[in-house]
């Protein structure tokens, strides 16, 4: 799996496929099947980025796809914005990909597209 940082990993998931985008979230459910699905075939140890991001970088998160923010899975203390830098979203490998972490939008993670067919 390539790792990448969120503007180039959202630029291949749209030249995949058309309507392909970084994945986004609405459900704790489907948040589960996700986790489980990168456990098993992500076996890196490796953050994924999905398409959550704070583009006006003042705690006002939207997804990348543009859809209603309805679901949310943060890890502990989190988003916090280190050092004022992190405006990105990322799957916590420790968690077993199910709680969420603001990083570096410039850091290389692997990454999770979601397509419509």
């Amino acid at each position: 799996m390539p790792f990448f940082v969120v503007a180039l990993s959202q630029m291949f998931c749209r030249k995949y496929k058309p309507g392909c985008h970084l994945a986004s979230f609405h459900r704790y459910g489907e948040s589960l099947e996700i986790a489980e699905y990168i456990s098993d075939y992500h076996k890196g140890h490796a953050e994924v980025w999905i398409g959550l991001w704070d583009k006006k970088k003042d705690f006002s998160w939207e997804w990348t796809d543009r859809s209603c923010i309805d679901y949310l899975n943060w890890n502990k203390n989190q988003p916090d914005h280190y050092q004022n830098k992190e405006f990105c979203v990322e799957l916590v490998s420790l968690s077993g990909y199910r709680l969420w972490n603001d990083q570096v939008c410039e850091s290389k993670d692997a990454f999770l597209c979601q397509c419509k067919f």
